[in-house]
């Protein structure tokens, strides 16, 4: 049987993901008293208390050390940590098979942090050699409507290129690289330049196809 510790431990690490993935689906980085009692009755367990744990926990920090108020603000220490915890929780829950619990707290939902949480999350599959996750999990990204996402669905093709190993008989690996592809000749057609290749990450297979393509037309 697991120690007591150990399930505080873990009660205390599923509060921290449930909430760094609440504040990100709310754009909220500064977490007021009454943030945190909406999201501590979703993600709480009855054993941690919130008063004491929040001033013990490493990756949060009061708003205002010195302040000597009973309810301060309080934010991750950086918005790295906050992102990485609440892709965690997503992770957790997509590969479980549970439902996510997404609080709205704001009047809109945030997709600043769409593309690091998404990013995270391919990356812990990766981690895990889930390869069958995280093509499903890239599917669903990408029957969101586009305007959800915006130019995100590439940057995510970009960096599922440039990490995953796939057979480049892969129907996946071939589908990814003609999206780029596309989209790349779409932005040079369009704006007379891409943005999008001057990605680190962008794959060369594609600029080479580009160039022999262009080579080609130019004759």
């Amino acid at each position: 049987a697991c120690h007591p510790s150990c399930r505080h431990v873990r009660h205390e690490i599923y509060f921290l993901e449930g909430f760094a993935f609440t504040g990100l689906h709310n754009d909220i980085i500064d977490f007021t008293s009454q943030h945190r009692e909406a999201i501590s009755r979703q993600f709480k367990h009855q054993g941690i208390l919130l008063d004491k744990t929040l001033p013990c926990l490493y990756f949060l920090r009061a708003s205002d050390a010195s302040s000597k108020g009973r309810n301060p603000n309080y934010h991750f220490i950086h918005l790295t940590y906050q992102e990485y915890f609440g892709a965690r929780y997503f992770v957790k829950q997509w590969t479980s098979g549970e439902q996510l619990l997404v609080l709205k707290l704001n009047c809109q939902q945030s997709r600043t942090h769409a593309k690091s949480v998404s990013k995270i999350s391919a990356g812990d599959f990766l981690r895990k050699e889930n390869e069958e996750q995280l093509q499903r999990f890239f599917r669903a990204i990408e029957d969101q409507p586009r305007d959800l996402f915006g130019p995100v669905h590439q940057r995510l093709a970009i960096h599922y290129l440039s990490e995953v190993v796939l057979s480049p008989e892969n129907p996946e690996f071939e589908r990814l690289q003609e999206q780029l592809k596309e989209w790349l000749l779409f932005e040079c057609t369009w704006r007379g330049r891409s943005q999008l290749s001057a990605e680190m990450e962008f794959p060369n297979e594609i600029l080479k196809a580009i160039l022999r393509i262009s080579s080609k037309i130019l004759r």
